[in-house]
C-alpha cells in the first residue's frame, strides 16, 4: 500500500463467500436432452472451432481486433502489485451503490505492523476512509479502505460511470434529483 512516500507491505484476503449456488443446464423441452453451445466460426460454414484455436478479441463496432495473452501482459497497469491511496474522505461521502467485493487487508510481515496500526488509528480518529486504485484480476479497480475493529478492510468500488442514473420518477410521481457521490473519475 503506497501513501505518497510511505509504503506498507500488505496482503489481501477475501472477506466474503457467495456460498453454495445452484447452476442449471439448458435442456431440450421435447425430450429432456442437454443443449450444448457449439463454438462455431462466423466466417466459415458453421464449422466447429477446436478449443485450442479459440482466443479473445476486442470488438470495435465493425471490426474485431484479435488479442493474445502477450498483448494483455504488456498493457501498462500503474497499480500492478500496489494499492495506491489517492485521497482520504469522510466515510459518509461514499455512495453505497459503488461498493462491490470486500477483502481483509493484512500487514505483510512484522515491519508492516506499526505503520498499519498507525494508519488504521488515524483513519478511525478522523472518521475517514481512503480512496485508492489497485490492479485486481488484470484490471485497474477503484478501492475504498476503511478501518474495521483491529483491521483494515478494502472494498472494490464501481467507477462512477458504472452507476446508472436514477429513474426520473418516484412513488409520489415527482422527478428525483438524487445524485451519486463520485470519489474519483477514471483516468
Amino acid at each position: 500500500m503506497s501513501l505518497g512516500l510511505v509504503t506498507v507491505p500488505i496482503s489481501l484476503h477475501a472477506a466474503t463467500d457467495s456460498g453454495p449456488s445452484v447452476s442449471f443446464v439448458r435442456v431440450h423441452t421435447a425430450d429432456g436432452g442437454r443443449v450444448r453451445n457449439q463454438p462455431v466460426c462466423s466466417l466459415e460454414d458453421e464449422a466447429e472451432v477446436p478449443t485450442e484455436e479459440i482466443g479473445r478479441g476486442y470488438e470495435t463496432g465493425e471490426h474485431i481486433v484479435p488479442l493474445t495473452d502477450d498483448d494483455l501482459t504488456q498493457l501498462p497497469l500503474p497499480t500492478a502489485e500496489t494499492l495506491t491511496i489517492l485521497a482520504f474522505v469522510p466515510a459518509g461521502d461514499i455512495d453505497p451503490l459503488q461498493i462491490e467485493r470486500g477483502y481483509y487487508v493484512a500487514p505483510n510481515g512484522p515491519a508492516a505492523n506499526k505503520p498499519y496500526v498507525l494508519l488504521r488509528e488515524a483513519m478511525e480518529d478522523h472518521g475517514s476512509v481512503a480512496i485508492g486504485k489497485i490492479a485486481l484480476r488484470s484490471k485497474e479497480t477503484l478501492t475504498l479502505v476503511r478501518p474495521m475493529g483491529e483491521l483494515l478492510v478494502l472494498h472494490s468500488l464501481r467507477w462512477p460511470d458504472q452507476i446508472r442514473p436514477p429513474p426520473a420518477w418516484s412513488p409520489t410521481g415527482q422527478p428525483t434529483s438524487a445524485k451519486t457521490n463520485s470519489p474519483q473519475p477514471r483516468s
